[in-house]
């Protein structure tokens, strides 16, 4: 979804799936209040779906960040010369079948290098705190049985959250900064969504640990190799801590195998 722009005048967006069919007269016998739901959507601000008539395409790189996942946070220039800052799994109150939230993610997508510098560097000080901002701008408006976005918030989130830092990193590499998470491997986040450590700038983990930076030259694999073991080791530890509440039955009788088998490899392990 395109959600807006900075240049846009609405302060909020909508999105509803029936819109187009009805204006196209693909939807017929519809109920006088839906009608003038409709009528009423039709006159606000409108969320885009992108490649459906949306004046902006993705470049590949942004399709791919959206596509795969690994990385929690990542700042990348796209092929067109911008600069995206993605976000991953942002919730907010909407829940599945089961009741459990339905993570989602965001690129904030800028001509600005210095700005998406400062908004990376905040979000990837403030994850937890940026993610329920995010999220809350998402709502469910039941007069107009729609998906609404506080576009005006967004935009002045990015430029209050820019603002509050100087950070200007001085790289020509396409990943300037990725976050991971403890329980994921670097380099195969890397290849996920299509680069190289040679293409980072710098890496940091879910708790703020600087896990790889430029100055590692490509083919120095010490620094690499030790991320990747303490990467392996965090993975090991996470699998053993993780809360069985949201599981269905079948997930938690595949972990408990897991568990045990984490557990006899750290026990041998730490016998060595």
């Amino acid at each position: 979804m395109m959600l807006g722009t900075d240049e846009d005048q609405h302060e909020t967006q909508y999105y509803s799936p029936f819109l187009q069919p009805w204006k196209f007269g693909n939807m017929k016998g519809l109920d006088e209040r839906t009608v003038q739901q409709l009528e009423e959507l039709d006159k606000l601000g409108q969320i885009e779906i992108i490649g459906q008539g949306s004046g902006y395409q993705m470049p590949k790189t942004a399709r791919t960040l959206s596509s795969h996942g690994g990385y929690l946070l990542a700042c990348c220039r796209l092929e067109d010369g911008t600069y995206s800052v993605a976000v991953r799994n942002i919730v907010n109150e909407s829940k599945d079948e089961f009741g459990r939230p339905i993570p989602f993610m965001m690129q904030i997508v800028m001509d600005d290098v210095k700005k998406a510098d400062r908004l990376t560097t905040y979000m990837r000080s403030h994850l937890e705190d940026a993610k329920k901002t995010l999220g809350a701008l998402f709502s469910y408006n039941p007069n107009l049985n729609c998906l609404q976005f506080e576009l005006s918030k967004a935009n002045r989130f990015v430029e209050e959250a820019a603002s509050k830092h100087d950070a200007e990193l001085s790289t020509s590499r396409p990943v300037r900064t990725i976050v991971v998470s403890n329980s994921m491997n670097l380099g195969y986040c890397l290849k996920e969504i299509g680069f190289k450590r040679e293409d980072v700038y710098e890496a940091y983990n879910e708790i703020g640990r600087r896990i790889y930076e430029e100055m590692v030259v490509a083919g120095d694999n010490n620094l690499s190799n030790q991320s990747d073991v303490n990467s392996d080791e965090s993975l090991a530890h996470s699998l053993l801590k993780i809360n069985t509440f949201n599981l269905t039955p079948e997930d938690k009788e595949d972990l408990q195998a897991i568990k045990s088998h984490v557990k006899n490899i750290l026990n041998r392990h730490n016998k060595r």
